[in-house]
């Protein structure tokens, strides 16, 4: 449960980090013809019926990213044999792939956005390895959080750039002796 919850969380952090990344690319007017919360409304107006609508594609990336990718990577990455980053890249494109074959289509814009173009479907792949990675970190951040330690727990000893005969002392915690 606790794997669930760190993924869950990283979830969310990797999906806020994305959103501010997307929001800004928007603001600044880069690649306009990608939007991928206009694709999920779309995607979701054409299967579920709901209305197009750019808070429903707010709210699905919300629950796609947090809910369903967070809980998928932290039951699918723990046994991949790579650093914490690297997995988070590895899912982002899985996860990208997956984007370019199922959601693009629904959405009307062909597998592998043909309809968009090069730039668009690259510019995707970046958001995606932009989203992967904090994914990574953050998660491997959660299942191995810094231990910490109280005043009580440490012992002093002789700092090794002075002068022996000064009384400069350092801190090391007991479980490290």
């Amino acid at each position: 449960m606790r794997t669930i919850a760190a993924g869950i969380l990283a979830g969310l952090i990797a999906t806020a980090m994305l959103s501010i990344v997307i929001v800004l690319k928007s603001a600044f007017g880069i690649v306009p013809e990608l939007s991928m919360i206009a694709t999920l409304s779309e995607a979701s107006a054409r299967v579920l019926g709901t209305p197009r609508n750019l808070m429903v594609g707010w709210i699905e990336h919300l629950l796609i990213g947090t809910v369903l990718w967070g809980t998928v990577f932290a039951v699918a990455a723990p046994a991949w044999r790579f650093g914490q980053v690297l997995r988070g890249i590895i899912f982002a494109i899985l996860a990208w792939l997956l984007m370019m074959v199922f959601l693009l289509p629904l959405a009307g814009l062909g597998i592998f956005g043909t309809a968009l173009g090069f730039v668009p479907v690259v510019t995707a792949l970046v958001l995606h390895l932009i989203y992967g990675a904090v994914l990574g970190y953050y998660f491997g951040r959660l299942m191995s959080p810094t231990r910490v330690v109280r005043h009580e727990e440490t012992e002093t000893l002789p700092d090794s750039r002075s002068d022996p005969s000064e009384e400069a002392h350092r801190r090391r915690p007991l479980h490290q002796r």
